[in-house]
């Protein structure tokens, strides 16, 4: 989470947040860490934003205060069951004319999968004829 701090007027927050070591630039007569701090001034806490899973379309966030404390409040839109068999169909259709036979579909992530998954570390390539990973040797 990044502490920032965020400009309010009528109970509304205006502008964008602004981070810590700014805020001290232009307000170096204010403890930003433990002091009060200037009128229409308040604190921002920014969290990371969601990530978005394969049947997400986006996300936004909008300022809201939340237990006293100025935050992105963030929405995801997720993709209709509909838009979801599309996205499916369309990753099995240029599956079908460009991956490997022994690969399965994961429907929860969208993909197709290996039968055996891949080492942690070093480069391999997939090997359809071993049904295995093949390290790659330094060139």
């Amino acid at each position: 989470m990044i502490r920032c701090f965020i400009q309010v007027a009528n109970g509304q927050a205006i502008n964008h947040p602004v981070v810590v070591s700014n805020f001290k630039e232009v307000f170096p007569d204010y403890d930003a860490d433990n002091g009060p701090l200037p009128d229409g001034w308040a604190r921002f806490d920014r969290p990371e934003p969601p990530v978005l899973g394969p049947y997400d379309l986006s996300s936004s966030s909008v300022y809201e205060q939340v237990d006293g404390v100025w935050t992105d409040v963030w929405t995801v839109v997720s993709m209709t069951e509909e838009e979801k068999v599309n996205q499916q169909n369309e990753v099995k259709t240029w599956w079908a004319e460009n991956g490997f036979a022994s690969w399965t579909f994961d429907e929860e992530l969208c993909m197709f999968v290996p039968p055996v998954p891949r080492p942690p570390s070093g480069l391999y390539v997939w090997n359809e004829d071993l049904l295995d990973w093949v390290e790659v040797a330094d060139a």
